[in-house]
C-alpha cells in the first residue's frame, strides 16, 4: 500500500513537472472567477486598447481576431477584424470561435449575451481612468502569465498616478487653464485624457461639466476661459479645420487661448487610445505645459 502510494506521489510530482498539471484562477473587474488550466491561446478583443495592452505585455500570439480599429502596433492591422465595438460581427466571431472575448469594463451587456449564445466566455476590464489603465495591464499580465512583463509597464503608469496625486495639491489659480477637444468633445472629469492634463500640472477646464466626456455649453467655455487648447486631429488638413473654427467661433474667439494662438493639434492616434501609450502622451503634453510657463 505505501509503495502504490509513493508510485503516485511520484506520477502527480512528474506530471507537474512536465506542466501537464498547471492550472490558476482569475479574477476579472466583475469580480467573477475564471479557472485555465494553461494561458488562454485564442482570444478576440473589440477594442484597440486591450489589443494594445496584450501586445505591450507579450501575449499578442494569443489574439485571433480584433476590431476593424486595432491598427497598432502595425503587426495587429494583419488579425482577422470581427467589426467593432459598437457593431461586432457574430458570424465572423462564431467561425473563428475565440475561447474568450477580452471588453472593456463600459460594454454593453447585450455583447455578452449574444456571445453566451455562441458558447463564448467574456472576460471584463476595468472601466476608463488613469489608474485603471495600470490595474488592466496587471490583469492581462496575470491571464496570459506575463506578470512580469506587466509589472514594468503598469509601475511606469503608477508614476504617472502619483504625478496626478501630488499635482492635486497645487491650488488651481496656479496651474495653466487647459482643455483637450476631440472634435466637439472635451475631455472631462475622470477621463483618462482629463488624467494626463492632471499629471502634466493643468487645470483642466471641461472638470465644470463633471462629465468624462462632454460638449461644453458656451457659458462655460466662456467661464473656465482657456489659456491653451489642445485638438486632437488626424491630419494637416484636419489640423488646420480645427483651428480655423476656433478662431472664427465667437464664444472660442474670446478666450485667451485663441487670442494668444495657443492652439495645439496633436495626434489623434496617439491620444484617443487609453493604453499603455498613454506613457508617450503624457511625455508630449509635459513639453507643451513646460513652453507655457516659460
Amino acid at each position: 500500500m505505501r509503495l502504490r502510494l509513493l508510485k503516485l506521489l511520484a506520477c502527480l510530482w512528474l506530471f507537474a513537472a512536465t506542466g501537464e498539471i498547471f492550472s490558476y484562477a482569475i479574477k476579472d473587474a466583475k469580480g467573477r472567477q475564471f479557472e485555465f488550466q494553461s494561458p488562454p491561446s485564442r482570444v478576440a478583443t473589440l477594442t484597440p486598447s486591450i489589443t494594445e495592452e496584450i501586445y505591450a505585455i507579450g501575449a499578442e500570439n494569443s489574439i485571433v481576431a480584433t476590431s476593424r480599429y486595432c491598427t497598432y502596433p502595425d503587426a495587429a492591422k494583419s488579425k482577422p477584424k470581427i467589426g467593432g465595438f459598437i457593431d461586432p460581427d457574430y458570424e465572423k466571431i462564431a467561425r473563428i470561435k475565440p475561447e474568450l472575448v477580452i471588453l472593456p469594463g463600459l460594454a454593453d451587456a447585450r455583447i455578452e449575451n449574444k456571445l453566451r449564445i455562441l458558447g463564448i466566455k467574456c472576460f471584463y476590464l476595468n472601466r476608463e481612468g488613469l489608474g485603471n489603465i495600470a490595474s488592466d495591464v496587471r490583469m492581462l499580465g496575470e491571464l496570459f502569465q506575463k506578470s512580469g512583463n506587466a509589472e514594468h509597464i503598469a509601475r511606469n503608469i503608477d508614476i504617472l498616478a502619483d504625478r496626478k496625486a501630488s499635482n492635486a495639491k497645487i491650488p488651481p489659480s496656479e496651474k495653466p487653464r487647459a482643455i483637450f477637444l476631440f472634435g466637439d468633445m472635451a475631455a472631462g472629469k475622470n477621463s483618462y485624457i482629463g488624467d494626463i492634463l492632471e499629471v502634466c500640472g493643468f487645470r483642466n477646464c471641461a472638470d465644470i461639466s463633471q462629465k468624462p466626456w462632454s460638449v461644453l455649453p458656451r457659458e462655460s467655455v466662456l467661464k473656465t476661459n482657456p489659456e491653451i487648447i489642445f485638438a486632437a486631429v488626424e491630419s494637416d488638413n484636419d489640423a488646420k479645420a480645427a483651428k480655423e473654427a476656433l478662431q472664427s467661433d465667437p464664444i472660442w474667439r474670446a478666450t485667451d487661448a485663441v487670442k494668444n494662438s495657443r492652439i495645439i493639434c496633436l495626434n489623434r492616434d496617439l491620444f484617443i487610445v487609453p493604453a499603455p501609450r498613454i506613457i508617450e502622451a503624457v511625455k508630449v503634453l509635459d513639453k507643451y505645459a513646460k513652453d507655457f510657463r516659460r
